[in-house]
């Protein structure tokens, strides 16, 4: 039995979020592989509010730089309790390539 990955993509652009959805979309279905579309999330706050709620993710595209909370404190706040969850960071300053690392990508 093939399990779907649960993803979200959280990023404050919307023409980012819809880019990685269309290029995950585009990875999927070229490799045959089940596909369910990802959640999408315009904040940090928004992310973690879903968490909140209960739903967990395998797969968390993540932009470091965003209003209101960062990707970086969302992280390291989900870290806290989920060990399994995977972070994919998504940002366009290279100024922060080695402090990810703080939160186990």
């Amino acid at each position: 039995m093939v399990t779907v990955m649960r993803i979200m993509i959280c990023d404050d652009d919307a023409v980012i979020r819809q880019s990685l959805l269309k290029m995950l979309k585009l990875a999927y279905t070229e490799n045959n592989l089940p596909w369910e579309e990802p959640k999408c999330a315009a904040s940090a706050e928004e992310l973690l509010a879903n968490i909140s709620k209960g739903q967990t993710y395998d797969l968390i595209y993540l932009d470091i730089e965003m209003p209101g909370a960062s990707g970086m404190e969302a992280a390291a706040q989900i870290r806290t309790h989920d060990r399994q969850v995977q972070f994919i960071f998504v940002t366009s300053h290279k100024d922060y390539v080695y402090d990810v690392f703080q939160v186990m990508p």
